[in-house]
């Protein structure tokens, strides 16, 4: 009965030094990382940028979970070229999409054809035509501030650049904190000193895109002289 005992003993041991040594390989050559990748369910977290040009190519980083060398990227019914990968990242050129509104929002998908994962992030990202050249702005806010300036202004609208300039009336606005095709983020001029004329004025709000000439001025845009 010891005999058999031992027998039955020497047979585990062997089986768990087996299985220690396959383990130690296994994860040494990375291969568990790698299925556990395939195993969690994909999750989008958030894509920036959020917007981009109707004919493509820019790069977008798509953040979140579960993703690996076999996800697929979407944005609408366009198929991504991804670019870089890791669990939580992903980054990808931006496919080309027809459009002929000034705009569209499109859906963003990961999806994974060997463990049938998916995600899909309603309304993400925004294309903008490309081939319109146009520029407006639909929104101000705040619409007052202190005659000293310093406070920053979001402009909304469309057609914004990194060459768009800003003016407050007459003053230009020395600092952009922001650009997007669809948002300005700057910080209000102030009156005081030489543009003291200014003080307590309401001022229209210009956007210059300075290397085509266009430009659009929203009148009686934004008062001095009160603290929001």
């Amino acid at each position: 009965m010891l005999l058999k005992f031992r027998k039955i003993l020497i047979i585990l041991i062997t089986f768990q030094i087996f299985i220690g040594i396959s383990c130690r390989e296994y994860f040494s050559e990375g291969n568990a990382i790698n299925d556990i990748n395939y195993l969690q369910d994909m999750v989008i977290a958030f894509v920036s940028p959020g917007s981009g040009p109707s004919d493509g190519g820019t790069e977008v980083t798509i953040q979140g979970i579960g993703f690996n060398s076999n996800t697929q990227v979407f944005f609408g019914n366009r198929n991504a070229l991804v670019k870089k990968v890791t669990n939580d990242q992903l980054k990808v050129v931006l496919p080309s999409i027809q459009l002929d509104s000034l705009w569209t929002l499109v859906n963003v998908a990961v999806k994974n054809n060997i463990s049938g994962s998916s995600d899909t992030a309603r309304n993400a990202f925004r294309y903008y035509n490309s081939k319109i050249d146009t520029l407006y702005i639909t929104r101000i806010n705040p619409t007052l501030g202190p005659n000293e300036g310093g406070i920053t202004v979001k402009i909304s609208g469309f057609g914004f650049r990194p060459d768009t300039k800003v003016f407050f009336g007459e003053l230009d606005v020395a600092e952009i904190t922001s650009v997007s095709p669809f948002e300005l983020k700057v910080i209000a001029p102030s009156t005081t000193g030489n543009n003291s004329n200014l003080n307590d004025a309401l001022v229209d709000v210009k956007v210059l895109n300075s290397l085509s000439g266009k430009q659009y001025v929203l009148h009686n845009a934004f008062q001095y002289g009160v603290t929001p």
